[in-house]
């Protein structure tokens, strides 16, 4: 599956705050440096990455897709601006790789699921209130995206630099 700029960015916030990072000899952490992993480190996070099964691994990227798509469009009705042109197009996009993706994991199986309902929901944002309860629902599913990343550090390995 090939990552745009932007979503491999929405996944890169999911994931990242939630891995530690490593540290340089300053003590500071390399995201706040700017300083690139060695491409030694990038390799082994890549093949480390391989022992999450495929499946769940184009799993937590759809999921991560979608829910960003949701939540940039719940955000700004909930704050009662215009929707971006393509929102709509780009969210019906992620629940089609969404409805494809077939974890096998449990935690994924649920999150999945979550997603879906909430993708299912801002189909048509009527209501400032529901667009309120849609972040709360992404909220939601991307503590869940972090909780597994944490518990499976590997899958970092997905999440281009």
């Amino acid at each position: 599956m090939r990552l745009s700029p932007v979503h491999a960015l929405v996944l890169a916030s999911l994931v990242l705050p939630g891995c530690g990072g490593s540290s340089n000899k300053a003590g500071q952490h390399r995201e706040e440096t700017g300083e690139r992993r060695p491409a030694a480190e990038s390799e082994a996070g890549e093949r480390g990455a391989t022992q999450i099964p495929g499946s769940d691994r184009e799993a937590f990227i759809a999921i991560g897709t979608a829910s960003g798509a949701v939540r940039a469009r719940a955000a700004l009705d909930a704050e009662g601006r215009r929707e971006r042109p393509g929102a709509r197009s780009s969210t019906a996009r992620a629940r089609q790789i969404l409805v494809q993706a077939h974890p096998r994991n449990t935690e994924l199986v649920r999150l999945r699921r979550q997603t879906l309902t909430a993708v299912d929901a801002a189909s048509g944002l009527p209501e400032r209130r529901t667009a309120r309860s849609l972040l709360a629902l992404t909220d939601m599913i991307n503590v869940g995206l972090r909780e597994y990343a944490q518990r499976h550090p590997a899958i970092g390995g997905v999440i281009p630099d």
